[in-house]
């Protein structure tokens, strides 16, 4: 039964928040939410940027330039849909807004993009 499998999962991921261990929303959340508009669950690129934004402005960073959020929604994009869904948007507010910053997952989504040139290395 490993296909009735896959479609069960998906709808308990959404339910538990499953990785953030506890009721405790991401920041990301929030402001995924004010930007999907027609509660699709999931932003195209346009909200993408606008949502970043206002992550950005949360975590006090600097908005990323476009071409690091159309590169890192590439990565992302798994599916290649074009959008991405509410988790795929907290590895990218963790990445470009700093948001993983506040938590202690932050640091498991920072190699999947190959650190992006951007990674702080701690050994000075």
């Amino acid at each position: 039964g490993g296909m009735g499998q896959q479609m069960g999962g998906m709808g308990g991921q959404q339910m538990g928040g499953g990785q953030m261990g506890g009721g405790s929303s991401h920041p990301a959340d929030m402001v995924f939410k004010t930007f999907d508009k027609d509660g699709n669950g999931h932003l195209d690129k346009r909200e993408i940027e606008a949502a970043l934004g206002q992550v950005c402005k949360l975590t006090g960073r600097k908005k990323p330039n476009p071409l690091m959020v159309m590169a890192a929604i590439k990565a992302l994009d798994k599916d290649h849909s074009g959008t991405i869904d509410v988790y795929e948007f907290r590895s990218l507010s963790d990445k470009l807004a700093g948001t993983g910053m506040q938590m202690a997952m932050g640091g498991m989504g920072g190699n999947m993009m190959g650190g992006g040139g951007k990674a702080k290395k701690m050994k000075y």
